[in-house]
């Protein structure tokens, strides 16, 4: 009964926005940037050694891009900015072929 008052009291709210991460389904994203990495700061970089708690802790919002590369750069004693990564991952961001009709 409680949840029946509720919708009818309640005034209804437009959609405002719908959120979809489109990474690495409709976007090439993190995957393959380890070589852009790897020209970056002049280290060999896997794609493995990128799966660390802190990439964890980035996709679930609890560390911001800024953070996280730091967090990267520390841990593996990485000779850049958390904005240069940022910006070479960024050039790896391209659309995965067959995601148009």
């Amino acid at each position: 009964m409680l949840i029946v008052e509720l919708l009818t009291t309640k005034p209804m709210r437009d959609i405002e926005a719908i959120i979809f991460d489109v990474g690495e389904v409709q976007f090439q994203g993190l995957v393959g940037a380890e070589r852009l990495i790897a020209d970056l700061v002049g280290k060999p970089v896997t794609n493995r050694q990128l799966q660390t708690p802190y990439l964890n802790r980035f996709f679930q919002g609890a560390l911001s891009e800024a953070e996280f590369w730091q967090c990267m750069i520390t841990q593996f004693q990485w000779d850049t900015t958390p904005d240069m990564l940022a910006m070479v991952v960024r050039k790896n961001f391209i659309e995965i072929p067959g995601t148009r009709a």
